[in-house]
């Protein structure tokens, strides 16, 4: 079908077998892919970039593809990345209403996790199992007015005082500590890797502002492609600093593996 006119993602499970399941998700695992601040349990970063497709002429199909974020119509890919720069998950095309989390949860399967394991990402996956993301700044909430003053008693004849008005809702400041303020900051400038991959992947044109007007089998295909030849791409030249060779939490058995 047309994208646009009768919009239909029924997406394919992807094999364990396939690329972009088991063989390239294990590579999360390899004892170089370490950075400093996040040595024994986070293996890989998960974000998603936009595709923009049409409007469709029905309702329906309207609200499933529109994002309030770029306000205008687009479906998702989800990509996952390691620390050194390789594509570890490439999920997709989700429907543009689809939240970051609900992708995460809804593609469980294709990215199982250990017990002790966990991936970065930014606040659109706050509350997904297994990611850590950054501290949100409160938000301001307003402080209660305070009670008005009573009315003058009047006297004979005459009219009481009006009472006083009360306090002025006064905001109260909500603020990080410096604690959460220097983790968001060694979170982000980690997570920035994952920008960088995506910076990459979106060179095709599909991904840039045009709007895609083929057919989803199209689509699909081309995306399937389009990881393929990224992932190969990036695996010829590692584009991060790593460290290593370090033990992650646990061992392939299942040990515990000293800190």
């Amino acid at each position: 079908m047309m994208i646009g006119a009768r919009l239909h993602l029924p997406c394919p499970p992807q094999h364990p077998s396939r690329p972009f399941g088991r063989r390239l998700h294990m590579h999360r695992l390899d004892p170089y892919n370490h950075v400093p601040p996040w040595r024994h349990h986070v293996t890989g970063i998960v974000d998603t970039l936009p595709i923009f497709v049409p409007e469709s002429r029905h309702l329906a199909e309207r609200q499933l593809t529109y994002q309030p974020k770029y306000k205008r119509h687009i479906v998702k890919m989800q990509l996952g990345v390691s620390f050194t720069g390789n594509i570890l998950l490439w999920t997709g095309p989700h429907l543009g209403c689809t939240a970051d989390v609900t992708i995460w949860r809804h593609t469980w399967q294709q990215h199982p996790f250990r017990s002790w394991e966990a991936w970065l990402a930014d606040l659109g996956y706050v509350g997904a199992a297994g990611l850590i993301t950054k501290f949100k700044k409160p938000a301001k909430k307003k402080g209660k007015g305070g009670k008005g003053g009573k009315g003058g008693k009047g006297g004979k004849g005459g009219k009481g005082g009006k009472g006083g008005k009360g306090g002025g809702a006064a905001a109260l400041p909500q603020r990080l500590t410096r604690a959460q303020l220097r983790f968001n900051t060694v979170h982000e400038s980690t997570r920035n890797r994952i920008e960088n991959v995506v910076r990459k992947v979106k060179s095709h044109r599909i991904f840039t502002n045009r709007v895609f007007k083929g057919k989803y089998e199209t689509l699909y295909a081309a995306l399937q492609v389009i990881g393929h030849v990224a992932a190969y791409q990036l695996r010829q030249r590692q584009r991060f600093d790593t460290y290593g060779p370090w033990p992650h939490a646990f061992g392939p058995a299942g040990q515990p593996n000293p800190p």
